[in-house]
């Protein structure tokens, strides 16, 4: 069912009568298809013909969108695979009076805008014209030349893109990444034209850079990325944004929060407004904001993304602002509205299906709330579950900040609440933290929002 939700953000067709309007509502109110299912007085079989109807005429209605909502490049890019489509039929079908013309000028587009495979496949097309059909030996020369030039870059795009995807996979999958050296090494050899070549050499860099963790090296390569593409016009945004992101998230991890401010203000001009990208950035905004200790950063961040229309918020970011929000109560400043705790802890989501329990902030949240409150009784009893929550769902798992700062706010119930024997019995775990450096990143539900070490001297002072 959430594949029909994806497809009507897109799609210039819907249901407007009988059982395809009722599925598609369903599925609208975020019903599971077992569940939608049991609403139809219908075999399996033909429930699943409804459903594969409904999701192949919305598919369609995807083609006729009018694509408002993607980037002006974005927009380009899907007009020339449009038009690709529309030569590809006139030329086949022998229609070389509208055919020829549209194809011609289909791939000087498409070559502006780096799109190689269909630069390749129609002038692949057009030299089989002009040596079978009408023959012209000039253009045949003309065209075989472009398809020669075409396949070299086609050839080091996906040369890049093989190095990239299989390093991403030796990562994420414990293999060992010291054969990628020579790889990539090879890639700055290579000659070519395509912005995405260059583009996925780069990423490719700084991705082992950051295995082996280069910070300096990463940097360094970030900016001779930026250095190649901000000089370019008519590209997609996300080559320069993907090595300003990083940059962003390698500042604030190492506490270089001028250079971090610099690198936001940077990035935040290239996504379009309001966008997931532009709100992920927002997000990073608001971690520089805690992370430097000014939490009126945080403040105006949390503002300016509540002004954006809900359209523009999707499920999963609008849960991240939910956790910024419940941070910057702790704090004695003047938030917008009310807030609380307990309609904040219904609405984050519990994620049972994978039996993960809730998010790790979620649950440090709560407890400091409780604290802040003086609601001893119930975060004595939340403590009681702390241990448990630990070795089912953070020991094992890169999160050890985690872990300490958990340990650390059940030494308040074990010292009695009392600020000098709780202060005694945390100064291990303290010690811990202060020996290590926080996890930032984009998903709030899983780094560390507000430095623990900051949180901790916020928790003795309510005691």
């Amino acid at each position: 069912m959430k594949l029909l939700q994806e497809l009507a953000q897109l799609s210039t067709w819907a249901p407007s009568q009988g059982d395809q309007l009722k599925l598609y509502n369903l599925a609208m109110s975020g019903l599971a298809r077992e569940e939608a299912r049991q609403q139809f007085e219908i075999s399996d079989k033909h429930f699943n013909v409804l459903y594969k109807k409904l999701k192949d005429q919305m598919a369609n209605g995807v083609l006729h969108n009018s694509l408002k909502h993607l980037t002006r490049v974005q927009r380009i890019q899907f007009s020339i695979r449009k038009q690709y489509e529309s030569s590809m039929i006139l030329i086949q079908t022998g229609k070389k009076t509208s055919g020829i013309p549209l194809t011609r000028a289909t791939i000087r587009k498409a070559e502006k805008y780096g799109l190689y495979q269909i630069c390749l496949d129609l002038s692949r097309e057009l030299r089989r014209y002009y040596g079978t059909v009408e023959i012209d030996k000039k253009l045949y020369r003309h065209y075989a030349a472009k398809q020669a030039f075409y396949k070299k870059q086609l050839e080091c795009e996906l040369a890049a893109e093989e190095v990239f995807f299989d390093l991403g996979f030796h990562y994420n999958t414990g293999l060992p990444v010291d054969e990628f050296e020579g790889k990539i090494k090879h890639l700055f050899t290579l000659r070519s034209e395509s912005h995405r070549f260059h583009y996925m050499r780069f990423l490719s860099q700084v991705l082992l850079h950051q295995i082996k963790r280069r910070e300096p090296a990463m940097i360094a390569t970030c900016h001779d990325a930026l250095g190649y593409f901000e000089g370019l016009t008519d590209q997609p945004y996300a080559y320069r944004f993907s090595f300003l992101y990083r940059l962003v998230v390698v500042y604030l991890a190492h506490q270089q929060y001028s250079l971090a401010e610099s690198a936001i203000n940077r990035t935040l001009d290239v996504p379009p407004f309001g966008r997931h990208n532009w709100q992920i950035i927002m997000l990073h905004r608001a971690l520089l904001g805690f992370h430097s200790g000014k939490p009126a950063i945080a403040l105006d961040t949390y503002r300016k993304a509540m002004k954006l229309p809900k359209k523009f918020r999707a499920k999963l970011v609008e849960e991240r602002w939910q956790i910024i929000r419940a941070y910057l109560e702790l704090y004695d400043i003047e938030t917008p509205g009310t807030w609380r705790l307990r309609k904040f802890l219904n609405s984050m989501p519990t994620l049972s299906s994978d039996k993960s329990g809730q998010h790790v902030n979620v649950v440090i949240l709560e407890l400091l709330h409780l604290l802040k409150a003086k609601k001893f009784e119930s975060y004595r009893y939340r403590c009681e579950r702390v241990e448990a929550y630990i070795s089912a769902h953070l020991k094992g798992k890169g999160l050890d900040r985690y872990i300490c700062f958990l340990r650390l706010l059940h030494c308040v119930v074990r010292g009695g609440f009392q600020k000098e024997a709780v202060s005694e019995k945390g100064a291990k775990y303290l010690q811990t933290l202060q020996t290590t450096s926080p996890r930032v990143g984009a998903d709030v539900r899983e780094v560390e929002v507000v430095p623990f070490e900051g949180l901790w001297e916020m928790a003795l002072g309510w005691l």
